[in-house]
């Protein structure tokens, strides 16, 4: 019985370790700065926080698992940061690229048919040393030619990341310039 109870707890351990703290739950706090309230988006990372900056008309708002950040410039189209389902400690190698590739295709909105790769890129994002890999794809989706890029990015030893940029073929460049113009600002601050 102790066995049993000693190995389901290590597994609920291990679980545990695997699980992004990063809780993408949109909140904002709002600074007076010479007379002008600055509200900056923050997620929490246990005691820490991750700021972001949104850039002039972005909507953030929380789902598909993350936050979910609209362009209304761009119709249809999103970033989408949340927990990868990998973990930070598998690396971007060719014995796990496979799982990667399966992973991304499984990101992709419901219902994704004809799907291409377009490219793949080691390390787009050069942010606070951060390891990732990008994808991207073309695919059709209820009738309509889409893309989609799915970078996973590990943002601390432990913690993988994953952004999902979905947008129709005639406005993907646009949104994946504001897409990486809000990851660019990514900035993880202890408490103070």
């Amino acid at each position: 019985m102790k066995r049993m109870l000693f190995c389901q707890c290590g597994w609920l351990f291990a679980v545990a370790l695997r699980v992004s703290a990063i809780d993408f739950t949109p909140r904002f706090s709002d600074t007076l700065v010479a007379g002008v309230v600055h509200r900056q988006l923050f997620f929490v990372d246990g005691r820490d926080k991750v700021t972001l900056n949104l850039g002039i008309g972005t909507k953030v708002e929380a789902g598909g698992g993350g936050a979910v950040f609209r362009f209304p410039a761009i119709p249809g189209a999103m970033l989408i940061l949340k927990p990868s389902p990998l973990a930070a400690d598998e690396a971007f190698s060719a014995s796990t690229l496979e799982r990667y590739r399966e992973a991304a295709l499984r990101l992709l909105p419901e219902g994704t048919t004809e799907v291409t790769r377009l490219a793949e890129t080691e390390d787009p994002f050069p942010i606070s040393g951060w390891h990732s890999y990008s994808m991207a794809f073309a695919f059709e989706v209820s009738g309509a030619r889409q893309r989609a890029s799915v970078t996973f990015a590990n943002v601390n030893k432990t913690e993988q990341i994953v952004a999902i940029t979905l947008a129709d073929e005639a406005g993907f460049d646009d949104a994946t310039e504001k897409s990486w113009s809000i990851i660019r600002t990514w900035h993880s601050t202890a408490p103070e």
